[in-house]
């Protein structure tokens, strides 16, 4: 696998392709190999981002460290052929590259990235996708294994589609990883918030969708904004109203409440 083949097979548009290929990192190649290295090692990717982030002079739009995460996802590509997970599920999990970029470039109008804080989770095989929702290897505040589970911006949450990935998702743990075969899911969401009762039809994907959930506990963000407006830096009178929830959730916060969002485990 080439860092062109899999720019092509992720997605990536012309523009952004050449973009990619043509930026130089400005590290020695030994010093980006190491990096490289430890972006797939989850015990030492964190702070491999971090160290990575001080180390690059100019990188306004974050493209060399876009560019040492793709390289890096050929070591993630290898790494999925040794333990025999297939390429639907590391093409559908570092698809989220091409996807980030897309929404930088919608938010800026610039070819930029700025998630290299997460992406080091698909590098070193703690979170995958499968099928509309991505799966991550996480614990709880006492220590428990869980899976948490999130939701890509370009999730369909129709309620068949979301039964396969639940199910793949069992099936895939079960055979790769049994040691999670059994554990809790977890979600941290807007997309749980009680108040969406209040907002949306019962028949909504949305509503279908949190109601396979326990609700343990909610909490306030305002990462909704930029998952419902697609703008963190919105106030509620800017808020758009292209559809109910948009409508329903600007009605809210601006009569004074706080939107909330929610910690829930998945029914069993």
């Amino acid at each position: 696998m080439t860092l062109l083949n899999l720019l092509k097979k992720t997605e990536f548009l012309d523009d952004e392709i050449k973009l990619i290929l043509d930026t130089d990192i400005g590290l020695d190649k030994a010093l980006i190999d190491e990096y490289c290295l430890k972006l797939t090692d989850i015990s030492v990717a964190e702070n491999a981002n971090n160290g990575l982030i001080g180390s690059l002079i100019n990188d306004f739009d974050g493209l060399k460290i876009l560019k040492v995460h793709l390289l890096a996802s050929l070591i993630t590509y290898e790494k999925y052929k040794e333990f025999g997970i297939s390429e639907e599920v590391f093409f559908g999990t570092i698809k989220c590259f091409s996807r980030f970029v897309k929404e930088f470039r919608i938010l800026t109008g610039r070819i930029g990235f700025d998630r290299s804080f997460w992406t080091y989770r698909q590098l070193s095989l703690n979170l995958f996708r499968i099928g509309e929702l991505e799966y991550e290897f996480s614990k709880t505040l006492q220590g428990e294994d869980v899976i948490a589970i999130h939701i890509p911006s370009n999730a369909n949450l129709n309620i068949e589609k979301i039964d396969q990935s639940i199910f793949l998702a069992k099936k895939f743990f079960v055979k790769f990883f049994p040691k999670y075969s059994d554990v809790t899911y977890s979600l941290c969401s807007w997309l749980l918030s009680p108040q969406l009762d209040n907002i949306l039809p019962k028949t909504s994907n949305i509503i279908q969708f949190k109601n396979r959930f326990d609700i343990i506990n909610t909490y306030y963000d305002d990462d909704y904004k930029l998952w419902i407006f697609g703008n963190k830096n919105l106030t509620p009178y800017e808020f758009l109203e292209t559809t109910s929830l948009m409508r329903g959730v600007k009605k809210l916060v601006l009569s004074g409440e706080k939107f909330l969002s929610a910690v829930g485990y998945l029914r069993k």
